[in-house]
């Protein structure tokens, strides 16, 4: 029976690894076709941050800026599993909290509408992605609650 509980931890860190690679797989393949969208539509992705030259953002950009913050998500999310009973719940307002801050950089540094509501919506895509993939996690992990 002692061997019990670490493999049912571990399935449960396998389980969440594969929600967050998930997340990041669809996020990733949703963002970059949107982004091809927008360029082909006529979208510049030329940002320019204040006190800083335009530069333009690539579809390799979207790729790692996509991939990378979802396995950090994953991470903290596990993190807060490990020590609080309300992590989904807890995980969610940090989560919405974070979206509403990353909105100001497209909104303050894309000078062209379309630009900015292109980088919005990879941002909505990427944290409805990561908040599906988790809602299905808990309720794989915890069948009936």
């Amino acid at each position: 029976m002692a061997t019990s509980m670490p493999r049912r931890r571990s399935w449960r860190l396998a389980r969440l690894w594969h929600a967050g690679v998930l997340a990041a797989i669809v996020a990733v393949a949703l963002n970059v076709v949107i982004y091809l969208s927008a360029d082909a539509l006529g979208a510049s992705f030329v940002v320019q941050p204040p006190n800083r030259e335009p530069s333009e953002v690539t579809a390799g950009g979207v790729v790692v800026l996509t991939a990378v913050p979802l396995i950090i998500a994953t991470v903290v999310y596990g993190v807060l599993r490990r020590f609080t009973r309300q992590a989904f719940r807890v995980f969610v307002v940090l989560a919405l909290v974070v979206f509403l801050i990353l909105l100001i950089p497209p909104l303050g540094a894309a000078p062209e509408l379309s630009t900015a509501a292109a980088l919005i919506l990879m941002h909505v895509v990427a944290t409805g992605s990561i908040l599906g993939a988790l809602a299905l996690f808990e309720r794989s992990t915890f069948p009936g609650t």
